[in-house]
């Protein structure tokens, strides 16, 4: 008799067990298709860089708005450090991508990559909407502690206090990061529907 109960419990206690990792294997297995279905959506969020225009192209527009009558190319006053015409005072140019935008909520996060290790500087973020609405923010540029590059130092945009209707919020938004530091200068671009 005192077999029968031992077995019971053993019984018990192995069904137990096996319940225990079938819903942790279980647990394992949801985590891992969370993971690899984020990563997935971030790779297609993925955008390049657009830089500022160099010098070449600056020029190019300068003598094009000369030949619109508003001022000719050549009244222009050369930038401030850069009076010599010979290249100093000029920044470098910096890289990145807009690495993720997407709602949560009515919170539009926007996460970034700069190419370069950069621990001062600011980023401008500028949002365009399909009706005309603007809005602006600034953060600062921090490295990334394991590997040579920066980021923005986060942007979480409440789109409640963007614009307050809903139905004028929906459409293509314009997202326009400014880099900036004692060094470089750049420009993140891209564009998420609401």
């Amino acid at each position: 008799m005192a077999n029968v109960v031992r077995n019971k419990k053993s019984n018990r206690v192995l069904i137990g067990v096996i319940i225990f990792m079938f819903i942790a294997l279980l647990a394992v297995t949801i985590a891992v298709i969370v993971i690899s279905a984020n990563r997935s959506s971030r790779r297609q969020n993925n955008d390049e860089i657009v830089t500022n225009t160099t010098d070449d192209e600056q020029s190019d527009d300068q003598v094009a708005q000369g030949e619109d009558g508003d001022q000719p190319a050549d009244d222009e006053t050369p930038a401030p450090g850069d009076e010599t015409g010979n290249g100093e005072g000029e920044k470098k140019e910096v890289t990145g991508a807009i690495d993720y935008r997407g709602m949560v909520g009515n919170t539009l996060q926007i996460h970034t990559t700069i190419n370069q290790s950069l621990s001062d500087g600011t980023c401008s973020l500028t949002l365009a909407g399909p009706n005309g609405q603007q809005y602006k923010a600034t953060a600062q540029i921090i490295p990334n502690s394991a590997a040579s590059t920066s980021t923005c130092n986060g942007f979480d945009v409440n789109m409640d206090q963007v614009e307050k209707k809903t139905e004028l919020r929906a459409g293509k938004w314009m997202i326009t990061i400014d880099l900036s530091t004692s060094e470089y200068t750049g420009q993140l671009t891209s564009e998420i529907s609401l």
